[in-house]
């Protein structure tokens, strides 16, 4: 964050797509993680019937 409000020619702008990018890392891991892991670990009949059956 320092680096992006200090004065400079270089080092501003490339601070910006560091810090852009580890934000919209995050944010896209947020949202597909768990939509990948759902859509991957789709409980199946056996499962479902295993565990209605006990």
């Amino acid at each position: 964050m320092p680096l992006i409000i200090a004065g400079g020619g270089f080092w501003p702008p490339f601070a910006v797509a560091i810090a852009g990018g580890t934000t919209l890392t995050t944010l896209i891991s947020f949202y597909f993680v768990p939509a990948s892991f759902r859509l991957f670990m789709k409980p199946s009949k056996k499962r479902l019937q295993a565990q209605t059956a006990s």
